[in-house]
């Protein structure tokens, strides 16, 4: 069964929140540890001690500073390792302290060796040889503050001897900021209308133009709580970046480049340090619900955990409006915190299904579902709607096939017989029901067809066409008949799913479009409720529930937007007098389709075919199924069995059904299509015509031998020989019958 689903409280981001890094997340260390041995410890520097008159440094001896020339301690003894000695004397020649002993250390020894010989030269004063002393010792402190500095390049221009340690071995103090906590204070502002204020857009609501938003008003909750601060907005991001990456290490998947792998690479270590910290307003929708957790409970409380909110006045099983933050206060550990700045709060960066036209500041609250809901979108057994279809049981009452040739529509029953063709009258006015060529029923005999939702559907577009008739003839010119709207339909939402016919026979094409199912499916809509909220809320919850449950909520039935979506349009509640495409985007938009219609000139030249748009009370002009929770809603789907059906609702995540293959493959193997032809003069012993090497299955001739009998030739494919048959030609008339066109290639 599917999940349940509730709307998570929004969460707001600190981008700049000065993140503490405790656990090396700053990437600043490369995360490989050098490790020194016994004798590779810094053991002396060396300085110049030398300065010519002409200001120069002259070149002479150095003088050298050991690590015991610093301390009079001696850390030799049994009790403690040789290394801890050595690792004492290093930290104090590295140590920026230990400037002075170390300056003079280095002016006593170059006194002593000062000579004759040097005598235009003259020894450091202790100032100058403290920053002689402070340029070796500052070398070292460059790399730990700045880790884009090479160690080993300041290491070959220094005179330390030894190995410097990594800069993790230096941490230098700065005040802590360890944020832990984000206080808030919000406003929440209703829509006046509710969800009626919202209309549902190709994913989610939007606020109707020209309404207002109730912004304009004062508040009508303020809400404060505090919420904890972390940087899983940032881990998120590392870790499925990292499983992308492994993936493509593995050979999972092989969609990126091996330059693109090194740049997702570093975006991966930029992210692991990004300095974004988030909190989640926890709370949110408990105080629309008029409850609030019970001080001591889990994070998540049971139905147990909860008690009446104190004062409440409302509350909102059907959340729909605006948020606005007052105030935030970034705590941390110790107690320090930082007011964001009101020019902060009043112009946020929101993320796309937030914004609002109600002003920068306010946060859009589309309509949500407070309670546990969930979408059922379910096929349906074709032959009984209270079960579910299955593998054995199939939800396809039929199949339609429109006809380019004649502008009709090829109706099939559920295995892929043929049961007969609606198609245009001779008048151009109404439409007829034309009987299976081949097949011993009566001349202008109704459609006989058992299945209830096929029938339906027939006779939905019979009665439009009795309704067209006298419409028609009342028009000059005429405009289009239902059938005709329904192929143009049709053939605009193909346009935006399936815009350059990949998924089908190009040469078939030509001559018939796509089998579509007519599939039967539910849409129903639960919502939980607890017998015990209304005594937890009072008086409130009794009336909202009632009121929930008569509201109607939108759910929009295909996506035009998806390659995948097959649908071509449904009927709702078996009413087949009425239509329902996609997108009610489709209708203004439909081209002109059909016999002698479209772009007829030069492939040279650009079409110049300006949309017609579909109007015809068959087609609806807001398709969008209104389902109220607890009801049922049976769907006739138009479905190109290639597709799945989308089911969008906007407060629920979004289904998917499709068909399996066993309710398609062996009705599109069956399938037979009919194109009337004639007059034609044919050889009576051997039916001789012209037809499509490119088509694959077999071609016969069906036509009537009188008024109760049919015969069916087989057709030989015309040659370019020139024969004189025995017998002389006869004229004929009937029907090219093309059969197992869809059946799979068998194997070679």
């Amino acid at each position: 069964m599917p999940r349940w689903f509730q709307p998570r409280d929004p969460v707001l981001l600190l981008n700049q929140g000065r993140r503490a890094y405790k656990h090396g997340e700053d990437r600043v260390i490369d995360g490989v540890l050098g490790c020194r041995i016994s004798g590779q410890t810094v053991r002396q520097l060396s300085v110049n001690p030398w300065l010519e008159y002409g200001g120069g440094i002259r070149n002479g001896p150095l003088v050298d500073v050991v690590g015991s020339d610093l301390s009079t301690d001696d850390l030799r003894s049994g009790q403690i390792p040789a290394e801890c000695g050595a690792l004492f004397f290093e930290t104090l020649l590295l140590d920026p302290t230990t400037v002075t002993v170390a300056r003079d250390v280095v002016v006593k020894r170059a006194g002593k060796q000062a000579t004759p010989a040097r005598a235009r030269a003259r020894v450091l004063t202790p100032a100058a040889a403290g920053k002689r002393v402070q340029v070796e010792q500052s070398m070292w402190l460059a790399a730990a503050l700045d880790p884009q500095l090479d160690l080993q390049a300041l290491a070959a221009v220094s005179s330390l001897q030894g190995t410097l340690p990594k800069p993790l071995a230096l941490q230098f103090w700065r005040r802590p900021w360890t944020p832990i906590e984000l206080a808030w204070e919000v406003a929440w502002f209703p829509s006046p209308g509710a969800e009626r204020d919202w209309e549902l857009q190709q994913t989610d609501f939007a606020l109707r133009a020209g309404l207002p938003t109730g912004t304009e008003v004062a508040a009508a909750l303020t809400l404060r709580g505090r919420s904890l601060l972390t940087p899983a907005v940032a881990r998120t991001l590392e870790r499925q970046l990292k499983r992308f990456l492994d993936d493509e290490a593995s050979g999972a998947r092989d969609e990126a480049t091996p330059a693109e792998e090194a740049d997702l690479a570093r975006v991966m270590r930029d992210f692991a340090s990004l300095d974004v910290l988030g909190a989640s307003l926890s709370g949110l929708h408990d105080v629309l619900m008029a409850r609030s957790p019970v001080p001591g409970q889990a994070a998540t409380p049971a139905p147990d955990d909860w008690q009446p909110l104190p004062a409440a006045s409302a509350l909102w099983l059907l959340r729909a409006g605006h948020l606005r933050v007052l105030r935030a206060r970034v705590i941390d550990a110790f107690g320090q915190f930082h007011d964001l700045a009101p020019a902060v709060l009043d112009a946020p960066v929101r993320s796309e299904d937030l914004v609002s036209r109600a002003g920068p500041a306010f946060l859009a609250m589309p309509p949500r579902l407070q309670e546990p809901a969930r979408l059922m979108f379910r096929l349906l057994d074709a032959q009984d709607d209270t079960r579910e279809a299955t593998r054995q049981r199939s939800p396809v009452c039929g199949w339609l096939v429109p006809d380019h040739l004649d502008e009709a529509v090829e109706v099939f029953d559920a295995t892929g017989q043929a049961r007969g063709q609606l198609q245009p009258a001779d008048d151009g006015r109404t439409l007829e029901w034309q009987g299976v060529p081949g097949q011993q029923d009566a001349l202008g005999a109704p459609p006989q067809l058992a299945q209830p939702q096929l029938a339906g559907f027939v006779q939905g577009l019979l009665d439009h066409g009795l309704r067209d008739r006298e419409r028609l003839a009342a028009e000059a010119p005429p405009s289009e008949s239902a059938l005709s709207a329904l192929l143009r339909m049709v053939d605009a939402t193909l346009w935006t799913t399936d815009p350059v016919g990949r998924a089908g026979n190009e040469h078939l094409s030509l001559l018939v479009g796509h089998p579509l199912a007519l599939v039967r499916a539910e849409l129903r809509l639960e919502v939980q409720s607890d017998p015990r909220a209304a005594a937890l809320q009072g008086g409130l919850y009794a009336p909202a529930r009632t009121e929930l449950e008569r509201t109607p909520l939108p759910v929009r039935l295909g996506e035009v937007l998806a390659l995948d979506d097959g649908l071509m349009g449904y009927f709702v509640n078996d009413d087949y007098s009425r239509f329902y495409p996609v997108h009610e985007s489709l209708a203004p938009q439909a081209r002109p389709s059909g016999p002698g219609e479209g772009y007829l000139g030069s492939m040279a030249l650009p079409p110049q075919t300006a949309a017609r748009p579909v109007e015809h009370p068959y087609i609806d002009r807001a398709p969008v199924v209104a389902i109220r929770p607890g009801q049922r809603v049976r769907l006739t789907l138009v479905l190109d069995p290639r597709g799945a059906v989308h089911a969008t609702c906007g407060f629920l995540p979004r289904k998917k059904i499709e068909l399996m293959r066993e309710h398609v493959a062996p009705a599109l193997e069956a399938l037979a299509f009919t194109f009337r032809v004639g007059p034609v003069l044919v050889d009576p012993d051997t039916i001789r015509m012209p037809v499509p090497a490119e088509i694959a299955g077999g071609w016969t001739w069906v036509r009537r031998v009188n008024v109760t009998t049919w015969q069916e030739d087989p057709v030989v494919k015309a040659s370019q020989d020139a024969l004189l048959p025995d017998v002389p030609a006869m004229l004929s008339e009937g029907w090219l019958k093309l059969s197992g066109s869809l059946a799979p290639p068998a194997d070679t």
